[in-house]
């Protein structure tokens, strides 16, 4: 029930994003603030069942997590996001959460899957005309593809 949310909930929200990316861009030993605060803009978006704003929170966080090499977790997190996204028809959205399981698959050596996302994620850029975001998924699928050939004793699937 959206329409049910008061207006500070919605606040508090965006406040717990705004401090978990602002500590997010300084880095560093910042990283764990950033955790906190984007951990605690999931716990609220879900209490107020702000479906996209969950998302958001949940992809937000898949990134710190992958900036903490916690991979599983993120991976997680951006599965979470993805099917959020996809149930509200927000393909864009969707995308976004699939670059954020590209990383995560590759932090597992699960390089079959990360290219799959990454295909996923340039196919939903590429139908919305967003190029600079479909070149990130082709980067990410190519990493991908490097890591597959590299003698490092990773499968590919």
């Amino acid at each position: 029930m959206d329409d049910d949310v008061q207006v500070p909930e919605i606040t508090k929200i965006h406040q717990r994003f705004r401090v978990g990316n602002e500590e997010l861009s300084r880095w560093g030993q910042r990283v764990e603030a950033a955790a906190r605060g984007v951990r605690d803009a999931v716990k609220v978006a879900k209490r107020t069942k702000k479906k996209k704003l969950e998302g958001q929170a949940l992809a937000s966080l898949a990134q710190v997590q992958q900036a903490r090499e916690e991979h599983v977790e993120a991976l997680s997190a951006s599965k979470e996001a993805i099917v959020i996204f996809r149930e509200l028809g927000d393909q864009v959205a969707e995308a976004g959460a699939r670059h954020a399981a590209v990383s995560a698959y590759m932090g597992r050596k699960k390089l079959g899957e990360a290219l799959d996302e990454a295909k996923k994620a340039r196919a939903i850029f590429r139908k919305h005309g967003l190029r600079h975001d479909e070149g990130r998924a082709l980067l990410v699928k190519s990493c991908a593809h490097k890591m597959a050939q590299e003698p490092l004793g990773w499968p590919v699937g």
